[in-house]
């Protein structure tokens, strides 16, 4: 595991040797995922080019990025403070449970969304508060989901890799923040620079789906 910070800029860098057993194979990959963001601000345009380099000894893919990133109007407040995990293990298979353990020091509505970068990379999808668990009011502890109702994970319909990454963003505000089903993730980092950034806290968990 990797991280670099340069600027507003954080990189992180996950290897995973992944082995699956099937009957009495067992089949085992070589996983590296890689995850770039931002903090102190956000990136409010993105684009990017693929070329391939033909002139190395193997094929490399190279990847040229634009990006025009926005800094917060406000500093994050330094006595707000998010704490979360995740109770399951980190590689799953489909119809496992996910468990999200968390404490806020303030008085806090909490926001769970997913993020599928290999289905929608631009999308965050709401999880919590839902239908089944609506009241997203804590003044401390809180573990999602609750006893009425499950997180499950399922592998991506045709999807041609034997593992894919997924993650969990938790939000913690202080005034309660209107959450679309599915919400454009530059369009909700912009709400959030409206609200201030000593107005929420944001922690992200990352975990791995590998095909049966």
């Amino acid at each position: 595991m990797l991280y670099q910070k340069n600027g507003f800029q954080k990189f992180k860098s996950d290897q995973l040797d992944i082995c699956t057993e099937i009957k009495d194979k067992t089949d085992c990959t070589f996983y590296q995922s890689t995850f770039d963001y931002v903090e102190g601000g956000f990136i409010k345009e993105f684009n990017y080019k693929e070329t391939i380099n033909k002139d190395s000894i193997e094929d490399e893919c190279v990847i040229n990025i634009n990006a025009n990133v926005e800094q917060y109007n406000q500093k994050a407040d330094s006595n707000y403070a998010l704490s979360v995990r995740l109770e399951n293990k980190k590689i799953l298979y489909s119809n496992d449970n996910i468990q999200i353990s968390g404490e806020v020091n303030k008085k806090s509505f909490i926001t769970v969304l997913g993020w599928y970068p290999d289905i929608k990379k631009n999308v965050y999808y709401k999880l919590y508060p839902n239908e089944s668990d609506k009241n997203n009011f804590t003044k401390n502890k809180f573990s999602i989901p609750n006893s009425d109702y499950k997180l499950k994970v399922n592998f991506p319909n045709n999807f041609y890799k034997n593992i894919t990454q997924e993650f969990i963003v938790i939000i913690a505000s202080k005034v309660k923040i209107d959450i679309l089903e599915e919400e454009n993730i530059i369009e909700l980092y912009k709400r959030l620079q409206n609200l201030g950034r000593s107005q929420w806290q944001m922690q992200r968990l990352g975990y791995s789906i590998v095909r049966d």
